[in-house]
């Protein structure tokens, strides 16, 4: 403890046994007395040169050991204490940690400060128990933490905390403010598992359960567009509550390809025939176990002047093919395509068998031209 009453007395030679001695008493002993009992926590001293980037040198501090100040797990810390231009100007108030130190010649190298340190800067020397302590302004930037030698222990925590949430000890989860990191965790897992147990989802119809999310879409792609597609489809089911999408589609699909129950449209086909006495055929669709939709049909002919071109259609009435009606071609209508509907009175035909012919009343020939577009279903 220091005598401070004592001192002054002697300073001012208050009697015979309290006289000033300089070796003691001077303000510089003092000073020095002082930094000798704090040298463990701080030392400071001002900048008289500058030999090098991030570097300089103060040379009341030379001296203290190869070494010193550079602890690889805890190196000491350079405060700017006051900058030699007076106006408070950076790198004043800046801290960075010393990376080498020369103790013969007292050179310090120390991170980069915003602004490099100058002649005449007042500079403190901390202990880094001392320096990191209560230090908001370090950042812990990478998230693996491989800057730990530079950064605080409250900046590393602060980005641990940062890897888990904005604010781990606020995060809301489902509309709820989770306050502790196992409620968070535990809230989370619901998310995958309403148990919070480990996944075990069967996507894919016939694959395995799968443990992971992305294995779970990747048996969705698969069954979406992927080459697995799904590997056992599942027994086809009317639309129906509790009926799955794979099951409703395979029975729209047994529907839709039903033996009679798909008509397919085949190509047009162009008639080019021509009517005499004899009859000719126009079409004849008659192939057994087959079903036919005539979706159109329509004819012209030359025309036959006194003569008449007769259009026959037959179709099965008793399961057999008969005469059913007939459209006449003569001189007032030759030369119009005549519709279904302008033959026959149908907007379509359809049957099992069904024939359309052309005959005249004399020989001709009379040419009969047109077109015919039918649908079938075996």
């Amino acid at each position: 403890m220091i005598d401070i009453l004592g001192i002054l007395r002697r300073i001012m030679n208050a009697n015979a046994l309290e006289t000033f001695d300089p070796a003691t008493d001077s303000l510089e002993a003092i000073r020095d007395f002082i930094a000798a009992m704090s040298g463990g926590i701080t030392l400071d001293g001002e900048v008289t040169a500058v030999p090098g980037a991030a570097q300089f040198t103060i040379p009341t501090l030379l001296g203290h050991g190869a070494g010193a100040f550079t602890d690889i797990n805890a190196p000491w810390w350079v405060l700017v204490f006051r900058d030699a231009g007076g106006a408070g100007a950076a790198p004043q108030g800046e801290m960075q940690p010393i990376t080498a130190y020369v103790t013969a010649t007292g050179v310090f190298t120390t991170s980069a400060f915003t602004v490099a340190v100058g002649i005449g800067d007042h500079i403190i020397i901390m202990n880094p128990v001392l320096a990191t302590i209560g230090r908001r302004i370090d950042v812990a930037t990478l998230d693996d933490l491989s800057d730990i030698m530079t950064s605080s222990n409250s900046a590393k925590l602060r980005r641990i905390l940062n890897r888990l949430s904005t604010n781990a000890f606020t995060a809301t989860i489902q509309g709820v403010a989770q306050t502790e990191l196992d409620t968070m965790l535990a809230q989370l897992a619901v998310y995958f598992n309403l148990a919070g147990a480990v996944l075990g989802v069967t996507m894919n119809p016939g694959a395995g359960s799968r443990a992971n999310l992305q294995l779970i879409f990747q048996d969705l792609a698969d069954m979406l567009a992927g080459a697995t597609g799904i590997v056992i489809w599942p027994v086809s089911a009317a639309p129906g509550n509790g009926v799955s999408i794979a099951e409703a589609l395979g029975a729209i699909y047994d529907g839709v390809v039903a033996a009679n129950s798909v008509f397919q449209e085949q190509a047009d086909t162009a008639v080019n025939v021509n009517a005499a006495l004899a009859e000719v055929t126009v079409f004849d669709l008659s192939v057994a176990a087959t079903r036919y939709i005539v979706r159109s049909l329509r004819l012209k002919s030359v025309d036959p002047v006194a003569e008449t071109v007769t259009v026959r259609l037959y179709e099965l009435i008793n399961d057999v093919l008969i005469l059913v009606d007939t459209f006449a071609i003569t001189t007032a209508n030759a030369g119009t395509y005549h519709s279904l509907m302008d033959m026959f009175g149908m907007a379509q035909l359809a049957g099992d068998n069904l024939k359309v012919t052309v005959i005249a009343t004399a020989v001709g020939p009379f040419a009969v031209t047109g077109q015919y577009s039918h649908a079938l279903s075996t």
